[in-house]
């Protein structure tokens, strides 16, 4: 398959073995991005007209984590 090329370099050159739905959302489409390294990654897709809804939820992501204690919760850190 092809090489996943992400802003972080523990995923990038990394080989996509597969790619599998995951339900449950009503918006936009999730993946569980399986890579050759046995870690999963969790994607989002969408319409070209619904992906400011995508970047105003990574802030917010990121927003949880700078304030959340880690201890207690485990938030996604977007990529």
């Amino acid at each position: 398959m092809n090489k996943l090329f992400a802003s972080t370099d523990a995923f990038s050159g990394q080989t996509i073995t597969r790619i599998l739905p995951v339900t449950g959302g009503c918006i936009h489409n999730c993946w569980r991005v399986e890579l050759n390294n046995e870690i999963n990654v969790f994607a989002k897709t969408t319409d070209s007209d619904s992906f400011p809804m995508l970047s105003f939820e990574a802030e917010g992501l990121q927003a949880l984590n700078h304030y959340a204690d880690q201890n207690h919760i485990i938030i996604p850190l977007p990529i």
